[in-house]
């Protein structure tokens, strides 16, 4: 499963032009940032290094404007 983000749908786009896929192709899911961000936090607590990742590249898409 590919999981795209809001701007990622135009390299999804980018990416399809090559083999010639639409995005029929593909699983494309949405998750909220608040959850994805919580997800992240409750990784590294749990000692899972990929959780910092995920909550710091997540915490640019709130929508208060951290990510400005």
């Amino acid at each position: 499963m590919l999981k795209v983000f809001g701007y990622d749908l135009d390299i999804l786009d980018s990416v399809d032009r090559v083999p010639g896929d639409a995005d029929t192709d593909w699983e494309i899911t949405y998750e909220p940032s608040a959850d994805r961000w919580k997800r992240g936090v409750e990784q590294l607590q749990r000692g899972d290094r990929e959780g910092f990742t995920k909550s710091m590249f997540t915490r640019v898409f709130y929508l208060n404007g951290d990510g400005d």
